[in-house]
């Protein structure tokens, strides 16, 4: 018998299955921070020792992943990563609701030039969660600050926070992301500027001598972002290797997919304009998170309003509308709505827009 094969067989059962012990959790946390009790104690850049059988699996999955972002193996990113295996439960929750978005996040991602893997990095922004709130008041699931998120389109008011809207938050994270690349032309810098600011940055690499390495400067970085490059690596690994560590995507079951693109362009009271679609004001609200008010001042600025099918529709007027869906550039007209006009909006128009997020993962 092949002893060293058998030794490491063995050892890659126990890389496999031995993280499935968890202690009682507390699952009502909104937002779930992995990786804080490092902050206890400062850790050092330390090579890993890869004798150890297990670390050379993670090495070469790790090398497997081919990323255009210039990943790294190392203690740090080993701490971070036991992290997310030691409370697989929680785990599964982040790899399921990074799944539900992940279609919206690739293809923005896809078409404004940034890394795939950066559909990731809202499990360490906001733990996947649109309602997520810093103590230093950023939003949404890419944690946007006001001023960064009015910099790059994102309206901001008592009646709407796009930094919640997936769509138009995933678009601007992105477009400042591939800014910040153009700045240090190194993704692992350009994250790291995302999180604690080019400005600290810039000091960071003035005082490791200029050095453009994140693991050069890291020292110099402040104490948050020295562990966050880390967290998303760590978080990477672990959309690419769950089904290794016996883990399955978990979420509540959310409906986003929507039939209609209401541009409202006249103020508009929610719960009414819900009444006259015959549709409920919740599902209004789900799949426009964010509006933050039941009011929609569409006079001062349009507003796109996802709705679904309007519920007193006939069956045959559905069947119309569906058919329609696989000719995206038609636009549907819907005799019902037109009643709108001048009671909420001198214009409703309706366009059609293809779900992007399945129902079901």
């Amino acid at each position: 018998m092949n002893t060293k094969r058998l030794t490491f067989g063995m050892i890659n059962t126990l890389l496999v299955c031995g993280f499935s012990t968890i202690d009682s959790l507390d699952f009502s946390e909104q937002h779930i921070d992995f990786g804080q009790s490092l902050y206890a104690k400062d850790k050092k850049l330390e090579p890993v020792d890869y004798s150890r059988i297990e670390d050379e699996i993670y090495k070469q999955r790790f090398e497997a992943m081919d990323s255009e972002v210039p990943f790294a193996f190392n203690q740090l990113v080993k701490s971070s990563l036991e992290r997310y295996l030691k409370y697989p439960e929680k785990s599964e929750l982040l790899i399921g609701l990074a799944k539900l978005y992940q279609p919206i996040f690739d293809n923005i991602l896809l078409v404004e030039g940034v890394p795939q893997e950066f559909a990731y990095l809202p499990i360490v922004e906001s733990a996947v969660d649109l309602n997520a709130v810093s103590h230093k008041g950023a939003k949404g699931l890419w944690q946007f600050m006001p001023g960064t998120a009015e910099l790059y389109g994102l309206r901001i008011n008592e009646y709407i926070d796009e930094r919640k809207d997936p769509e138009k938050s995933t678009k601007a994270a992105a477009q400042y992301l591939k800014d910040l690349h153009k700045n240090y032309d190194n993704w692992l810098l350009a994250l790291a500027a995302y999180n604690c600011g080019p400005g600290n940055v810039n000091k960071a690499i003035r005082r490791s001598g200029g050095k453009k390495d994140f693991w050069e400067i890291r020292q110099f970085l402040p104490r948050e972002t020295r562990y966050y490059v880390p967290r998303f690596i760590a978080a990477n690994y672990l959309m690419n290797y769950y089904t290794s560590h016996n883990m399955v995507p978990m979420a509540p079951y959310t409906d986003f997919s929507f039939d209609h693109l209401l541009v409202v362009d006249r103020n508009v009271n929610l719960y009414d304009l819900a009444e006259e679609l015959n549709v409920s004001i919740e599902s209004i609200k789900q799949l426009n998170p964010a509006l933050v008010s039941d009011v929609i001042l569409g006079a001062e600025e349009p507003i796109k309003l996802k709705v679904p099918y309007p519920l007193y529709q006939e069956k045959s007027a559905l069947t119309e509308a569906n058919d329609a869906i696989a000719e995206p550039e038609e636009t549907i007209n819907l005799p019902e709505l037109v009643r709108l006009e001048g009671k909420y909006t001198s214009n409703l128009k309706t366009e059609v827009l293809t779900p992007q997020i399945p129902k079901e993962i």
